[in-house]
Order: structure tokens, then sequence, then C-alpha cells
């Protein structure tokens, strides 16, 4: 119990400029024992190290498992862009990096590349293999992209790459209901279920013409959006989630990153505590949206004024620094 009461949250991710000198990584193997690292995301397409890191991260993320401690990397904006085949922001260098797979990936996609046969190895070399690997049902994504939660809720944070706002919340909810059989009224999200299980209601919710709507609780929601987007990466699924995709999502918001200050604008002050209340949160933590060059870095934004926002903060990490891994 005092181990546990002496445990740290560190925030990683974009916000690290390197994790060969932070001292949870100790001559790069883990040295934070029962220390939760988080990475908020964009470990891709930063730089000409990409399958090194990723490769680095798995070890770390075991050797943290059995001293006791944890390594979450999220998913960002960037990995599902290379999920998708969008490699506008990859290096030459760094596809290089994944062409020495190209014999495992060919094997594992059966002795044919598929879709991905019509890159020019000559011409592009290593992305071939990176796309084919990359792509959902490929060894990559399956090894390294779906162990990457959407978000995390860790010691009463809540972690995501873009932002966790309410209408982002209640979509999950509704898509949550629709997976399990149930059509939810738009916005019908609530805090807390007893459980706190999504799942299709029994004979005594039963009405004229269909099952009742019943509520989804925020962090069903979001335990769903993380299990849907595992089951997609995995090959289970052929289209990646609805949640994942559009400019309010968790991946790509912006809502909670600008403009690099100390204080919320009213809208978005109530946008996040409400979310951190359906949450059960008390604060938020992001990457995705860079803060000022020269301006505060990594910074937190508080909600100002009265009522039950007061106090809550939503902490912006994206500094772009995702290069130094």
């Amino acid at each position: 119990q005092q181990q546990q009461e002496q445990q740290q949250e560190r925030v990683g991710g974009e916000a690290f400029e390197s994790l060969s000198r932070n001292p949870l990584a100790d001559a790069l193997t883990w040295a934070g024992g029962m220390t939760k690292l988080v990475l908020v995301g964009d470990l891709l397409d930063r730089g000409d190290d990409e399958l090194e890191i990723l490769e680095f991260l798995a070890r770390l993320r075991g050797e943290a498992r059995r001293a006791g401690g944890a390594v979450v990397c999220l998913f960002g904006n960037h990995e599902l862009m290379n999920a998708l085949g969008d490699f506008r922001y990859t290096s030459p260098a760094g596809n290089r990096g994944f062409g020495h797979l190209s014999q495992r990936v060919l094997e594992s996609n059966g002795g044919a590349w598929g879709k991905w046969g019509g890159i020019s190895e000559s011409k592009y070399p290593g992305l071939r293999a990176r796309a084919a690997g990359m792509a959902p049902g490929g060894i990559l994504a399956k090894e390294h992209l779906a162990r990457f939660p959407v978000a995390a809720i860790v010691h009463g944070t809540a972690f995501v790459h873009g932002a966790l706002t309410p209408d982002a919340l209640a979509s999950m909810a509704r898509n949550a209901a629709n997976a399990a059989g149930e059509d939810t009224p738009a916005g019908e999200i609530v805090p807390r279920l007893e459980g706190e299980k999504v799942q299709r209601g029994d004979a005594s919710q039963m009405k004229e013409g269909g099952w009742e709507p019943r509520p989804v609780s925020a962090r069903a929601a979001l335990r769903h959006l993380n299990r849907a987007t595992r089951k997609w990466l995995r090959g289970g699924d052929p289209e990646p989630p609805r949640d994942l995709m559009g400019p309010t999502s968790a991946l790509w918001s912006r809502a909670f990153g600008s403009p690099a200050a100390f204080e919320l604008g009213q809208d978005e002050a109530e946008g996040l505590a409400t979310a951190l209340e359906l949450l059960g949160a008390e604060r938020m933590v992001i990457g995705h949206t860079p803060q000022s060059p020269g301006g505060p870095g990594i910074n937190a934004a508080e909600c100002a004024g009265g009522g039950s926002g007061k106090g809550k903060k939503v902490w912006r990490g994206g500094t772009g620094g995702g290069g130094g891994l």
C-alpha cells in the first residue's frame, strides 16, 4: 500500500524531448518502478527511427509491467494515418527503416503484396513493407498499433491525443449503444452506470416496437471505442470506427489546445468541465495541437470563474517534440 501511494504519474508522447534522457528509462531500460508513463500519441511521422522507437517502447512496456508499472502509448492521428495508408508525413529514411521486414510482411500476407504491390521498392525503399505492415491485419498493426488505446484514465487524469469533448463522448455513447443492439437518443450519456457495461437490455426493458433505450456511461463508451479500434487494427473489421474520424473526434479535435494561453475561453471551459464530470476525472492531458514556438511550451489552461468547473485543468503537451524520441 505504501508503494502504491508513492506511485507517480508522468506524461509523455509529444511532450518528451527524449526518453533516453528521461529518468524513467535509465540507459534505455525501465527504471520507473511502479510509475505509470503515458505517451499521448504521434510516435510516427516524427523522424527517421520510427521502427526502433516502436520496438523500444514494446520492450519498455514489458519491463515496466514486470516491475509493477506501466507504459501506455496512445493512438494518435498520425498512427491512424499510417493504418489508413496515408504516408504524406513520413521521411525517406524512416521508410527505409522498415525495409528489412519485407520478407516477414510478405509471408504474413500469404506471399502477396495485394494493393501495396504497386509501390516501387527502388523509388520508395521500405515504404511497401511499411504500408502492408501498418494496414489493419498487418504485422505492425497487430504487434504495435493495436496495443495503443485511443484514450486512458489513470488516477483521475484523462489522457487523449486530441480532445474528449462532450459531443465526442455523446457520439461514442451512441455508437457503443448501437453496437450493443440498442438505439440510444442523441446526448443520452451519463457519468456512471452500475458496472459501467455496454450491454443489451433484458426482457424487463422491452417496450412496444423494440428495446427501451438505455444510457451509456462515458467510461464505458471509451472502453468500447478502444476495443473497436483494437479489433479493426487486428483485421477484425473492414472499416475504422467512426469515432476516430473527423475534425471533432478524439484524435483530431483541437478544442482545448489553442490558443496557447493559461485560461480557457468560456465555451471551452464549459465543455472541459462537462467532459471531465462525465468521465469522473479531475484533469485532461492532450497533445496534437502544437503550442506556440517560444511560448509557454507544455502548459495547463484552467477553467476560470465559479461553478463545477472551477480549478479543472487541461494540460497541453503538444510541443512537437516527438521527433526527439
